[in-house]
């Protein structure tokens, strides 16, 4: 405490100069604060230490003087979003997250209108790795160089947990009395254990203890939905309550994690849905990213999407979305709405969706265009196919994405797929596949000539129907069913004409922070506690499961390959090479590596 006492009555010496109009070395001035913060850990601690308002010294100086430490810790100059999330909810990588922008129309009606969402499009990763993130923070250095208390919020998924990081070390650098707040679905409270059968911390736990230069990144972490940022920003300005908490807020205290159960959807009175203007086919067009009905009843295991049971009131969602086509009156003469709930058209889920489009359409003259996830379980379901072929030309659906996920009924129970909570079985996934089939090839011709008779775009350049379909690499596939994941996906995307594009996209098996497959799963992570590694393309499990992880090793170098050219031609010679490289991997993984069968536990 000497030393603590002696910096203290030193700042106070020396600010007490520069207030009487005497010369004082600012380098003194920081020292002091640094060796007080260090001490403390936060200046918002503090109620004996007097801070006075920040003013210019010789010219370049910003010195902090001394008066009441409260006036700082009581006010905040600035919250920052920082826009790290470039996946759903996100129309593409150049656009904000509508995760952000909820939190930001819930302080504005709360009166809180200093906010500042940065940058203006996600960081990539390419530009991550080469030098982004410091021109990033160096930027925003020189937009925050007046504010003192800033407070910085960060929406995370498990994919983009290690970009958080790096950007979170920046700004404690560069601002060192700074509260950073994470969120977003990465963050769960869990219990899981190693293959030592040692407890591991989970991802609250893990963000709650990294240090980057002997001290703590994350201040507070929030689980489940984002009330508690904005209680901790109007409510109680940026100061954690000690004795009643906030309820889905966490901290750490000393070696413990303090906090409590999860966060509220932030009341609002409109959805702020995020959108961009196009060129679409040379017209202008808005597409808007929507969510509704954030309710999917299949529970699959390693879903992170599953955790969330969340639905917007009908009357709010209609308003909101109105509001954006409004605004688009000589902007745009079509609007296509993405729908990015997870699985929107169950059959007792479809009509709300009608009625949705239905009151849009008596709002505006826009021509409405819609995109939706597509469970393949609903294509077994001959009476139903035909209600959703019907659905699509009425509503004008102009995308899917299909989940077709996995092909073995093995791999199935493992990862937990599921369909209305219970397994799918070896004939389920057999008929999936054959429905796909069956709507690609119908789908093609009939929505595309539906499509091009009902819209406002020229005959030269008719509108044709996407459909994207995805598979999972997982660590439980066998030989046979990798070579089946391969031949299918060869096949469908072989079905791509002029008048449908069919898209293949591959991923790796993700551990999920707080998905069932984790839980059951962590002792075959090579690292559980390790979430920087984590992505839809990084492998991270054991090679105790054997040669499929040696497979799945040689996958992110694979799985970016571009698959279409700029002609028919190109596209099948890069289709073939993509399966053919595909194909030499797991022949290569499975002669080098001889299957281990263990017997996985769960």
């Amino acid at each position: 405490m000497g030393r603590l006492s002696s910096a203290i009555s030193c700042l106070n010496k020396s600010l007490s100069r520069l207030i009487s109009g005497c010369q004082a070395s600012p380098y003194t001035i920081w020292h002091c604060f640094l060796l007080i913060y260090k001490c403390f850990g936060n200046l918002r601690y503090f109620d004996y230490i007097t801070v006075v308002n920040i003013r210019m010294f010789k010219n370049k100086y910003l010195v902090p003087s001394i008066n009441m430490v409260n006036t700082i810790a009581n006010s905040i100059d600035k919250v920052v979003l920082i826009n790290t999330v470039a996946g759903k909810g996100v129309i593409d990588e150049g656009k904000q997250s509508s995760s952000l922008r909820l939190i930001q129309e819930a302080l504005k009606e709360s009166g809180y209108e200093t906010v500042l969402l940065y940058p203006a499009n996600p960081i990539s990763s390419v530009s991550a790795v080469f030098g982004g993130l410091n021109r990033m923070v160096d930027d925003l250095e020189a937009k925050l160089k007046n504010e003192w208390n800033i407070v910085f919020g960060f929406s995370v998924y498990t994919g983009t947990y290690w970009v958080f990081q790096e950007i979170a070390k920046l700004i404690k650098k560069k601002f060192p009395f700074s509260t950073i707040v994470a969120g977003g679905p990465h963050f769960a409270r869990e219990s899981i254990f190693d293959s030592d059968g040692v407890r591991c911390l989970d991802s609250v736990e893990v963000a709650l203890s990294e240090t980057h230069e002997e001290r703590q990144i994350t201040d507070f972490v929030v689980v489940g939905d984002a009330q508690p940022f904005i209680d901790f920003i109007v409510k109680y300005q940026g100061k954690y309550p000690k004795l009643s908490g906030i309820q889905g807020m966490y901290k750490r205290n000393e070696n413990d994690v303090v906090g409590q159960g999860k966060g509220s959807f932030p009341q609002v009175s409109i959805i702020p849905y995020i959108y961009q203007d196009i060129t679409y086919y040379g017209k202008k067009a808005r597409d808007v990213s929507v969510y509704f009905d954030e309710i999917c009843n299949n529970g699959c295991d390693y879903c992170c999407v599953s955790q969330l049971r969340k639905k917007i009131p009908q009357d709010l969602a209609v308003k909101s979305i109105s509001s954006i086509l409004n605004k688009a009156k000589g902007k745009a003469e079509i609007v296509t709405l993405h729908f990015s709930d997870s699985n929107p058209l169950e059959i007792n889920r479809i009509s709300q969706y009608k009625t949705l489009i239905d009151s849009l359409r008596t709002q505006t003259t826009l021509q409405i265009y819609s995109t939706f996830f597509l469970d393949p379980g609903l294509l077994i379901d001959n009476n139903y196919y035909g209600e959703l072929m019907d659905f699509f030309k009425a509503y004008n659906v102009l995308g899917l994405f299909i989940g077709r996920e996995c092909v073995d009924k093995n791999v199935a129970e493992r990862i937990g797929r599921k369909f209305k909570g219970r397994i799918r079985t070896q004939e389920q996934l057999d008929m999936e596949f054959e429905g796909i089939r069956k709507l690609l090839s119908e789908w093609r011709y009939s929505q595309h000539n539906y499509l091009s008779q009902h819209s406002p775009i020229s005959q030269h350049s008719p509108i044709s129907p996407y459909v994207f379909i995805a598979y999972i690499f997982t660590p439980f596939d066998t030989n046979e069913s990798t070579k089946r994941i391969i031949e299918e996906s060869s096949v469908l995307e072989n079905m791509s004409t002029s008048t449908l594009s069919v898209y293949l996209n591959h991923f790796i098996l993700t551990p999920n922070s707080g998905t069932t497959l984790r839980r059951l799963y962590s002792r075959y992570l090579r690292n559980p506690e390790n979430f920087k590694d984590i992505t839809q393309f990084t492998n991270v499990w054991s090679y105790e499961l054997g040669p499929q992880v040696y497979f799945l090793d040689q996958l992110p170098s694979i799985l970016n390959m571009p698959t279409k050219g700029e002609n028919k031609q190109e596209s099948i010679e890069r289709c073939k090479f993509f399966y053919d490289t595909l194909r030499e991997e797991l022949e290569f993984a499975y002669k080098m590596h001889k299957p281990t069968n263990p017997v996985i536990s769960k």
